[in-house]
């Protein structure tokens, strides 16, 4: 079954025989190891200090570790984190 529109022979598209320019081509590379560009993470995260993005209010409306699942640990490199990706978040409408 064709699910498209019955075209008389004026309306159809016919490809035209030609050499693809080069500069048109796409050139792809995609890098060797996508882990180097990460930072590397501390073994002991530092306590969470407050920005003025990324308060104490916001942090405990997360509810980051409700269920306890994490370890004390995890719970302050997950902190960690967010506050060296606190340029990525939005908070407010405006943000």
């Amino acid at each position: 079954k064709a699910y498209t529109a019955y075209k008389r022979v004026g309306q159809k598209i016919h490809p035209v025989l030609g050499v693809y320019p080069e500069d048109a081509k796409v050139n792809r590379t995609f890098p060797t190891d996508l882990l180097d560009s990460l930072p590397e993470l501390p073994s002991q995260p530092p306590d969470f200090i407050p920005t003025e993005r990324l308060t104490e209010e916001r942090i405990t409306s997360m509810e980051v570790n409700k269920d306890n699942f994490l370890w004390p640990e995890e719970e302050k490199l997950f902190k960690h984190i967010l506050r060296l990706n606190e340029s990525a978040l939005a908070f407010e409408e405006q943000d």
